[in-house]
């Protein structure tokens, strides 16, 4: 990126061809979305990636298996979508100075370098509060393969949300961003305790402040 950016400053066109739509925003001027070798979209990145997403999520809804009907808190095309060749299990959500996040991830065939996110959202008004994905923070997960679950923990150390109700959605995601195999939305509950002051979303640590006089 540092090299992308030295170019850049010096006048120098640079063509950035990647699957991370959080790079293809920050570093871009104008995106192309190439599909089965024709332009689908071009123009502003923004606008295209959303674009992009759109499709990513009716792709995901369209790939959704009918409800089984087994009443569990879990429930296809209602708070769980995707196509399910692999499944996210096992969900942990545990709460108090840090947040931790954990699952297993079960694949019934194999699949090639999944992506995995994590996002909260505030339960009263739905604000996105947080949305982390493995590949915009560099990890490679490893190829899910039948037999050989994988467990997947993430932390947040310290907890900087102000005391409310949130829920922790989860999704294992194609590697291309194409459509999600797993996504649970608002089915884990997350409870910051404490008592909220204003209206802001999270509570800096270690803030200090400072008072003085002055002549």
């Amino acid at each position: 990126m540092a090299r992308i950016a030295e170019l850049r400053s010096g006048g120098t066109s640079v063509l950035l061809a990647s699957h991370s739509l959080d790079q293809v925003i920050e570093q871009c001027d104008t995106a192309l979305w190439l599909q089965d070798g024709a332009v689908r979209e071009s123009g502003d990145p923004t606008e295209v990636v959303e674009a992009y997403r759109d499709a990513m999520h009716a792709e995901t809804t369209d790939r959704t298996p009918e409800p089984a009907g087994d009443g569990g808190a879990l429930r296809l095309q209602e708070n769980r979508f995707g196509s399910q060749e692999a499944t996210i299990q096992a969900v942990t959500v545990e709460a108090g100075e840090r947040l931790a996040v954990s699952f297993t991830l079960r694949a019934s065939k194999a699949l090639p370098r999944p992506i995995v996110g994590v996002a909260i959202h505030r339960a009263e008004d739905g604000l996105v509060c947080c949305d982390l994905n493995s590949e915009s923070d560099g990890i490679a997960v490893p190829d899910l393969n039948p037999g050989r679950p994988l467990e997947v923990s993430l932390e947040l150390d310290p907890l900087e949300l102000d005391p409310g109700r949130y829920w922790v959605d989860v999704g294992l995601y194609e590697h291309g961003w194409k459509y999600a195999y797993d996504y649970h939305w608002h089915a884990h509950e997350l409870l910051v305790p404490g008592t909220k002051h204003g209206e802001g979303v999270f509570t800096p640590a270690g803030r200090r402040w400072k008072l003085g006089t002055r002549d």
